[in-house]
């Protein structure tokens, strides 16, 4: 808009002035920022506190300023500009999604050479993973088989329907020199292995 400035003197004719004053006027913003999140509990982040420019070069601050993982939840975050900016509040809903509940790997087991053992694996997750795959009868199940022929340690992962995962492990130990009875001890009256001693 452009103002132009007529004075009038008490009596006299109008005067126009050639002195001129220019109003911008300017938009409100709304300032607009790329998303963060969503996350899983617990997550490392790369950095913690929010932005303070908006895409459109707009200033402020946060409240809350810094973004947690400690807790799941969904946690909104408002932002202010500084004073003198055509620009309103805003807000950033910033998700935090719970991990796998319950993952454990069960206990771990001391097994003879070229047996097996049977994984005791618990927890909840829309998908299993055990790794390695070395040994295992199947690596997408909570409780496979497992004969490994040194011993290993397995780790089991569990995800949820989010995308989170969380894991535990377990270790099979293998014993070269452990005998196993019923291979060697046969009482079954034939002259051959009728004894255990020990």
């Amino acid at each position: 808009q452009t103002i132009n400035l007529t004075s009038v003197t008490a009596g006299s004719c109008t005067q126009s002035i050639n002195n001129q004053s220019t109003v911008i006027v300017r938009p409100i913003t709304t300032p607009t920022f790329t998303q963060w999140g969503p996350y899983c509990k617990n997550d490392v982040l790369p950095q913690v506190m929010l932005p303070g420019t908006s895409n459109e070069g707009i200033t402020g601050s946060w409240n809350p300023g810094m973004v947690s993982t400690s807790t799941e939840g969904t946690f909104i975050h408002t932002f202010t500009p500084d004073a003198g900016q055509c620009a309103l509040n805003a807000t950033m809903n910033i998700v935090v999604n719970p991990l796998p509940q319950g993952v454990d790997a069960g206990p771990s087991f001391t097994i003879a050479s070229g047996s097996g053992i049977q994984l005791q694996g618990t927890g909840q997750g829309s998908l299993v993973l055990w790794t390695p795959s070395v040994g295992l009868s199947n690596t997408s199940v909570l409780n496979p088989i497992a004969t490994p022929s040194i011993t290993t340690t397995y780790t089991l992962t569990l995800e949820n329907n989010y995308g989170c995962k969380a894991t535990d492990t377990t270790v099979v130990n293998v014993n070269n020199n452990c005998l196993e009875p019923m291979k060697v001890f046969t009482p079954n009256n034939d002259g051959i292995y009728e004894k255990w001693i020990t």
